[in-house]
């Protein structure tokens, strides 16, 4: 599989596909609402909070200040229901039911007005269990969704999830996790059910990718050339405008990708229903080397962490 995923990349080097010059600058959106979904281990409130997804420049897309809605992992909105990291661990399709609900509240609230969902890494997984259960264009309970957009989303899994659930395979090395948590509770959880999800080849992600993206919705998924935490290599997406983008910020690329001038022009690009941004050859290669690396390196520290259990 991984052989098929390598070559499948490489031949993309070669193909890139639709694509909108750089020179085409995007409109701003009139008059669309737009929904931000944050990813593990974020946190939302009111104003602030700590998810990276809210640090996209929604008023640069064109969106007002009042037409845009934080998803809250506790359901409704981050004004109403302020969460926090534990929120984000639980259950995938709980969290996209509730996303969903937030969905059908905004078509009753605003009835006809088009819906765009930005989300950032495991809330990209969210939106598209939220839309798992069915969603068309003529529901009258559902929105008119125009776009959705998402940034570092592990739609193939990610490496570190992989990990953790060979690991969680050992009782003893279970009981470990378990301890880790307990000492150092303000951490992410190791254990969280949502950690499992994401793991590759878990029951969840296979059932998402059975499921091409809705028909009648643009979607493009944006992946970070270096971002560690999800490789570029498992934000591809079938079906939808994928695109990978320079975001040089070290370890902190995965959460610096929202808030960057690349992806904001990505992000323009795809409410515009226009395709991602033309690279050259050589920036398409690099994208493929440098993601299928850290993807590589990624999966050589977890069989080390594993005893060679990684399967």
């Amino acid at each position: 599989m991984q052989a098929y995923r390598f070559a499948s990349d490489v031949a993309r080097v070669f193909d890139e596909g639709d694509c909108t010059p750089a020179s085409v600058d995007p409109a701003p959106v009139h008059g669309h609402i737009a929904v931000l979904v944050g990813g593990f281990g974020s946190s939302g409130a009111g104003t602030g909070g700590g998810a990276a997804i809210f640090r996209l420049n929604t008023a640069a897309l064109g969106y007002a200040a009042s037409d845009v809605y934080r998803f809250s992992y506790r359901g409704g909105t981050a004004a109403e229901n302020p969460y926090g990291k534990a929120d984000t661990e639980i259950d995938i399709r709980t969290s996209g039911a509730r996303l969903r609900a937030l969905l059908e509240r905004l078509q009753y609230e605003h009835p006809g007005v088009t819906v765009d969902i930005f989300a950032h890494s495991q809330g990209g997984l969210v939106t598209r269990a939220a839309l798992a259960p069915g969603y068309s264009r003529s529901d009258p309970r559902t929105p008119q969704i125009g776009a959705i957009v998402t940034m570092g989303s592990p739609h193939r899994g990610t490496d570190g999830a992989t990990a953790v659930a060979s690991i969680r395979g050992n009782p003893v090395a279970d009981t470990a996790l378990r301890g880790v948590h307990a000492a150092l509770p303000s951490q992410d959880d190791p254990r969280a059910t949502s950690i499992v999800q994401m793991s590759e080849g878990s029951g969840f992600i296979e059932h998402l990718n059975k499921r091409p993206p809705p028909e009648g919705v643009w979607f493009t998924s944006i992946g970070g050339r270096e971002d560690v935490l999800v490789p570029a290599t498992q934000t591809h997406l079938d079906g939808a405008h994928n695109v990978v983008v320079s975001v040089p910020a070290g370890l902190s690329t995965h959460d610096a990708l929202p808030s960057s001038a690349a992806a904001l022009r990505e992000a323009k690009l795809a409410v515009n229903h226009l395709p991602p941004t033309c690279q050259g050859l050589l920036t398409r290669a690099a994208n493929t080397v440098v993601s299928n690396g850290a993807h590589e390196a990624e999966q050589g520290l977890a069989r080390v962490m594993t005893g060679g259990s990684l399967p």
